[in-house]
């Protein structure tokens, strides 16, 4: 028996390790690990084992694991700078692999949340508003006509911002050598769903360089192998916003319709509106009565990103490109993005309908400090 296993009154072992709460039976040979009913406590949770056995052709365990700590274990494995939180899990399993497989294991979240930065740069995290998070694998059904035994995933989320995600996948776990392994050459298929009502926390886990809002409808099925996957998704956004802050580029009140599979993307329809909101005062403007009125970008189009061609057509119709106090401009135009000569190529007309663009005022030149100019002498 074992017993008074981890930290005990006065110790300097962390806070974090897990304590023995009781004696437990354990058995130990060169071809059998045993070990009994247990419970464990500490920063990690607490651990309700009923039994583990291993040998090395099977293994039997069932345990319940409670308020499991997600980003404690992460930073364990890799410091995390984007993603923090206090979401504790539980995991119960129960499993055996011996001569067939049977078995399910089950996690969902018990208390908590995950906090992303703000993409704005207000230095506040943003909560994922999480209320529902859990998965469930369950694996056991022989596959006809071979010795692999069938896995099923399914997986749902639920929160403020996370939207609502639903996905299951089923595939095949096979005995090679008296080991029960997944292969990369296993056929799978299985569904993803996600509705999102804010991509701004999703974005900015992508890039600093840009901000994007919106909500955003995703539908997928997917199928083949792990290592050649083949699948099909639609996308659906509706007020998109898409900034380039160090520009001051703003593309407001966007829509989104694509299609997208292993080969190919397909931009069917991707719009952006915007108004004029107001017109310098310079005389040379003076006559523009724009203020309110409003553009247009749209642009469609195919990329086959395996094979690098395709092309994109965008049209502009009075759009505000730039609104700022020092650079303000409206265009109109089309352009497309063709791949030419194994090369990507922009070409098209642009014309500015108006612009002004502010110059900085700069000191009048001067020479470095290593320049000495000297005075002639007259003679």
């Amino acid at each position: 028996k074992l017993s008074g296993f981890g930290a005990q009154s006065g110790s300097s072992m962390p806070a974090e390790d897990m304590v023995l709460q009781a004696a437990m039976n354990l058995r130990l040979s060169p071809s059998k690990l045993s070990l009994g009913a247990a419970q464990f406590a500490g920063g990690f949770g607490k651990l309700n084992l009923d039994h583990l056995e291993w040998t090395p052709k099977s293994l039997s365990t069932k345990a319940k694991w409670d308020a499991l700590p997600v980003m404690a274990i992460a930073h364990l494995i890799k410091p995390q700078d984007s993603l923090h939180g206090d979401i504790r899990l539980g995991v119960n399993w129960d499993l055996q692999l011996k001569d067939h497989v049977r078995g399910e294991l089950q996690v969902q979240r018990q208390s908590g949340d995950l906090y992303v930065p703000d993409a704005d740069g207000t230095g506040q995290p943003m909560s994922l508003g999480l209320s529902e998070l859990n998965a469930q694998l369950q694996a056991g059904g022989l596959v006809a006509g071979s010795g692999a035994e069938r896995v099923r995933i399914q997986f749902n989320g639920l929160g403020r911002r996370l939207g609502n995600w639903r996905a299951n996948v089923e595939t095949q776990i096979q005995n090679q050598n008296d080991k029960w392994t997944f292969h990369s050459d296993a056929p799978m298929k299985g569904e993803l769903h996600a509705a999102i009502p804010e991509l701004q926390w999703l974005a900015g886990q992508l890039s600093a360089d840009f901000a994007v809002k919106g909500a955003l409808n995703l539908d997928a099925n997917f199928g083949g192998t792990f290592s050649h996957p083949v699948y099909r998704a639609s996308m659906d956004g509706r007020n998109l916003e898409l900034a380039f802050a160090s520009e001051g580029l703003l593309f407001p009140n966007g829509e989104l319709r694509a299609q997208l599979n292993q080969d190919i993307l397909t931009i069917e329809r991707l719009r952006f509106t915007n108004k004029v909101n107001f017109v310098p005062k310079l005389e040379q403007l003076q006559d523009l009565n724009w203020a309110g009125r409003e553009g247009e970008f749209v642009a469609a189009g195919e990329v086959n990103w395996r094979e690098q061609t395709g092309s994109i057509q965008a049209d502009w119709k009075n759009f505000p490109l730039l609104q700022r106090k020092d650079r303000w401009l409206v265009v109109s135009g089309q352009a497309k993005i063709e791949q030419l000569d194994n090369a990507w190529a922009l070409i098209g007309k642009l014309r500015a309908d108006a612009a002004y663009f502010k110059l900085p005022k700069l000191p009048p030149p001067s020479l470095s400090g290593d320049v000495l100019v000297s005075k002639g002498v007259k003679l």
